[in-house]
């Protein structure tokens, strides 16, 4: 306790010492002071240690060293104390600082180069496989939707076609909020318990079933008004008749009528309500084996709730459609209608009855019915270019699933970084999910080409891949401003940023490539006005022959 009162008091004629000679700016007059070595060598007074001043082998240069350097306060001459936090590490590559390593310093941030190696695996181990899951998802959802648009029912009832991009967003929707959510209840341990889990688990499922009921009733009537409104006049209703079941013949009174409006509407909720009924178990499952096995949820349930959303949403709606065109006319659609909204009913008491659950009964709709009214273009753009442009039904679902899967993880991570209070690196994120969408996405155009499912271009494949980097550029940014704007505004980002991005991402994908295909076609008619520009399978991408 001597020793040390007696250093203190040697600090403070240090610190008066230092404060005359900057306040004089005699820098050549230096106050004696003791050197690191003679510390615990002085002599005892009294029972105290001291330290003779002479000890002090200081150069001038050292203290205009510690001025430079912002260790001497030159206005009352006090030493700084040495932060006992841990350095930073240096920047990236060493040296002298370039634009290159500046660039790289922002992009990396303080990240150690452990930390760096840990988060490139993330990315390559739990991203890359899930992207690639998902772009088979939205491949097989693609060639669904090409033979759809060949089947009977959904030829003599438009509003079906018009119906699945606006079904497909909203239960894609429904399903990546429930993913969200319970990504970020994992994140922050909320799923550690039992209790608390299966609440959480039981009650989600059932405010899945409420939501995927109601937004698929409304998806229908929106879809059946949509068709309406659209009808191609009197003779493409002959050509295309609604036939009567019960006497074998053409019925003209059913298309557009009670029976036609009830078949729509119980597709679509039975459709939704078996689907969500699915994969809503599905992903709670696989979010709670990921956080079992110490997976970032983030990165792997709200992609694939996507992808295999759409899938199996697809296949169950044309079954039904199917199954149901046969009852045209007869009270079974009636019947089935009564049924589904009665389960509406049984399911808002299941999820009112849920601590957890109840307040999301009441938040969250208007964005998903904002979602349904702009993914209602996406539906009309669908219905009117499938046909004219071949091909357009395998591109449009993959461009906008893969891109809006990307999408979809940038918001995930960055609510569950805002609802834990832990650091996100963004910039590095999107960066790292651009450089990974964008091959995905061409290795997708390379096996359509290979595999001849549609006829391609050199031109439509250089406009292919400038509208990829264009989309997924939109998504990302979309996804970044969406979540923070939400945030600052008191939102919870699971809940409202997903409906509305990949609502947008819909209608912005479709659009980008239906400009691709027409400036394809133009360019190659200008060029050439010869058929041999269309390329069939693993011909030369060329086709300028």
């Amino acid at each position: 306790m001597a020793t040390s009162s007696h250093r203190s008091q040697e600090h403070e004629e240090l610190n008066s010492g230092i404060h005359r000679r900057s306040s004089s700016l005699e820098l050549d007059v230096l106050p004696p002071r003791p050197s690191a070595d003679a510390k615990g060598k002085g002599r005892y007074v009294d029972g105290q240690e001291t330290v003779e001043e002479d000890a002090d082998d200081t150069s001038d240069a050292e203290v205009e060293g510690l001025l430079h350097k912002g260790k001497v306060n030159i206005e009352d001459g006090t030493i700084e104390p040495q932060s006992t936090e841990p350095r930073r590490p240096k920047a990236l590559g060493g040296g002298r600082s370039t634009p290159a390593k500046k660039w790289m310093g922002r992009v990396f941030g303080d990240m150690s180069r452990a930390q760096r190696k840990l988060f490139v695996r993330e990315m390559l181990v739990e991203m890359l496989p899930i992207l690639l899951l998902a772009l088979v998802g939205a491949i097989v959802t693609g060639m669904l939707l090409v033979k759809l648009q060949d089947w009977r029912v959904f030829i003599r009832i438009e509003e079906l076609f018009i119906l699945v991009p606006i079904l497909l967003n909203l239960k894609g929707n429904l399903e990546m909020n429930l993913a969200a959510r319970f990504s970020t209840s994992a994140n922050i341990g909320e799923l550690d318990l039992r209790l608390t889990r299966r609440s959480l688990i039981l009650g989600n499922l059932a405010l899945l079933q409420v939501q995927a009921l109601i937004v698929s009733l409304i998806s229908g009537l929106l879809s059946f008004l949509l068709g309406l409104l659209s009808r191609r006049g009197v003779h493409h209703a002959l050509q295309h008749p609604v036939y009567n079941p019960n006497n074998g013949g053409v019925d003209e009174s059913l298309r557009g009528g009670y029976f036609e409006a009830l078949l729509v509407l119980c597709v679509s909720m039975l459709a939704a309500s078996i689907s969500s009924g699915v994969l809503g178990s599905f992903m709670c499952s696989l979010v709670v084996l990921c956080r079992r096995y110490k997976v970032n949820p983030d990165n792997i349930a709200t992609p694939l709730a996507s992808a295999l959303g759409d899938m199996v949403t697809l296949v169950i709606l044309g079954v039904l459609s199917s199954i149901f065109a046969k009852f045209m006319g007869t009270l079974v659609s009636t019947a089935v209608f009564v049924l589904l909204l009665a389960a509406v009913g049984v399911n808002v008491v299941i999820t009112f009855r849920n601590a957890y659950v109840q307040e999301l009964l009441t938040i969250g709709w208007g964005p998903l019915f904002l979602a349904m009214a702009i993914s209602s273009g996406s539906g009309l753009v669908l219905e009117a270019y499938v046909n004219e442009y071949e091909g357009f039904g395998l591109f449009a679902p993959v461009l906008t699933a893969i891109s809006g899967a990307a999408g979809s993880i940038y918001v995930s991570r960055i609510s569950t970084s805002l609802h834990s209070s832990s650091k996100e690196h963004y910039l590095i994120v999107a960066l790292s999910l651009f450089a990974l969408t964008c091959p995905v996405l061409f290795l997708f155009f390379l096996f359509v080409w290979a595999t001849g499912q549609a006829p391609v271009t050199l031109l439509f494949a250089m406009g292919f891949m400038v509208v990829t980097c264009v989309q997924v550029a939109l998504s990302l940014t979309l996804a970044y401003h969406m979540a923070f704007i939400l945030w600052r505004m008191d939102y919870d980002p699971d809940v409202y940023a997903l409906p509305l991005l990949s609502s947008f991402l819909d209608v912005s994908g479709q659009l980008l490539l239906v400009g691709a295909f027409a400036m394809g076609k133009k360019a190659v008619a200008a060029v050439s006005g010869v058929d041999s520009t269309v390329v069939e399978g693993g011909a030369s991408l060329m086709g300028l022959s």
